[in-house]
């Protein structure tokens, strides 16, 4: 359902062009922009959840996690507190 709106301004020059991309991919010009601004933001959300490390951090992390520590105090009273909450 297209229950919102979106209005934009923009230079003749821009509207020419996206105009001109737009009868290429064969799309009216609404449909066109909104793919194109969807597409562009998934993309930018997808690389919104990625963390990147440098290949130290990857092997340091990689290391714990072969090798955990032994739990602390705290660790032990979380997970203590949480066994609780689940029964």
């Amino acid at each position: 359902m297209t229950d919102s709106r979106i209005n934009m301004r923009i230079s003749s020059k821009k509207h020419k062009e996206i105009k001109a991309a737009a009868q290429l991919a064969e799309q009216d010009l609404t449909s066109f922009m909104i793919d194109a601004a969807m597409e562009k933001a998934q993309r930018l959300l997808a690389e919104s959840n990625v963390i990147k490390i440098t290949a130290v951090e990857a092997l340091a992390i990689e290391r714990m996690l072969k090798n955990p520590p032994a739990p602390n105090a705290n660790l032990k009273a979380l997970m203590k507190q949480i066994r609780n909450q689940t029964k």
